[in-house]
């Protein structure tokens, strides 16, 4: 009986540190937040992305290479559109992204193309990020890992991550689904994650700041 009441007593300190955080992320604008990137090393690129080849290197392979780092540079590029500010409620958001793009760099392309969506669980977005270094060590981060970029339904899915950057816990995990659209292969697949920032600004907040904020 004893063993039993000590993890119930344990699960539910648990549960009140993370609640404790995100409570302080959504009640002010003091606490530092770094924008840590784009995660794209285990995404599923389903459907025909070698209309994009260009000499020498196949679709998914000039996606890697060139749009990888294209799209987390386009957030902080143009940081009033991708308004990272606004959906987090904070005065300032730093932006922190070299370890993704080094991350990003090293992915294999042999497991990109898929013919289906992979339909990652939370635990497998955990276990993806668990080993990374950001090399911040103050503060929230927030990370987005793409799923999939699914030429056929025009979507694309990404997983939010929250961490306590002092102690590396992921006290926030959720899953968004952005559409494409726009001119171009960069702001094509660009559309998806400014939605996903859009949503967090326009409604996720607001619940977070509902569940957490009390």
């Amino acid at each position: 009986m004893k063993a039993i009441l000590l993890s119930v007593a344990i699960a539910f300190a648990s549960f009140a540190t993370n609640a404790q955080t995100m409570k302080e992320l959504v009640n002010g604008s003091e606490h530092k937040v770094t924008w840590l990137g784009i995660d794209y090393s285990h995404v599923k690129m389903i459907g025909d992305f070698n209309q994009f080849a260009e000499a020498g290197a196949s679709g998914p392979q000039l996606v890697k290479d060139k749009y990888f780092p294209a799209w987390n540079e386009l957030i902080i590029k143009e940081y009033k559109k991708y308004d990272l500010q606004g959906a987090l409620r904070k005065d300032t958001v730093y932006f922190k992204v070299g370890a993704i793009n080094k991350i990003n760099a090293a992915a294999p392309i042999e497991s990109m193309e898929a013919e289906e969506e992979p339909n990652y669980t939370t635990e497998d977005i955990k276990s993806f990020v668990k080993d990374y270094n950001y090399n911040v060590t103050e503060g929230f981060g927030v990370l987005l890992v793409c799923e999939y970029m699914n030429k056929t339904t025009q979507k694309a899915k990404f997983h939010l991550l929250i961490f306590n950057l002092s102690t590396k816990e992921i006290i926030h995990t959720e899953a968004f689904t952005g559409v494409a659209g726009g001119f171009g292969l960069k702001n094509y697949w660009a559309k998806p994650y400014f939605e996903v920032i859009d949503q967090i600004k326009s409604k996720r907040f607001k619940a977070w700041k509902k569940e957490f904020g009390v």
